[in-house]
């Protein structure tokens, strides 16, 4: 491993983010970091879509009740549930509260099926000033399995 400091932060609405992102910490290490929203989303996948596409539409942020200083890493990995399509509100929320001027940031993502290409853009745009890497994709079903899957993609983004 390179002598960076890395910061796997995350927003998990079900578990399988957190699965993920646990899976990635045992690679690469560093410091892990949920993100938690204030108000808690419902279990409901049909309230889930609500609130989060009502979110969209109305730009709203959802407020968070703590954060973490991301000054001292220098990479960040941001992990999130894909919700129609994009990024959830509270990863919204936290890539806009940071400066992120001078980090790396890589994205990734479960996903019930959806395509997340469009929430990778969404990161780079919220990650203002950072260099933004190629994210990861892994559905669902497959986080028990995805250790072979997250070491080719941290080799083809030069972390390993």
């Amino acid at each position: 491993m390179s002598e960076k400091s890395f910061l796997l932060a995350y927003y998990s609405s079900s578990g399988n983010t957190k699965a993920l992102a646990q899976n990635i910490h045992q690679i690469v290490g560093g410091e892990i970091f949920e993100i938690k929203p204030q108000k808690p989303y419902s279990k409901s996948f049909l309230s889930i879509l609500l609130r989060s596409g009502l979110d969209l539409v109305t730009g709203n942020k959802t407020p968070l009740p703590s954060t973490t200083d991301i000054s001292k890493y220098d990479v960040i990995f941001v992990g999130y549930p894909l919700w129609i399509s994009n990024t959830p509100s509270p990863i919204n929320t936290f890539l806009s509260d940071h400066n992120f001027a001078g980090k790396t940031v890589i994205p990734f993502c479960t996903t019930g099926g959806g395509k997340a290409g469009k929430s990778f853009g969404n990161v780079q745009k919220l990650a203002k000033g950072a260099t933004v890497l190629d994210g990861l994709q892994v559905r669902a079903g497959n986080i028990a399995a995805s250790k072979e899957a997250i070491e080719k993609w941290l080799i083809k983004v030069g972390i390993k």
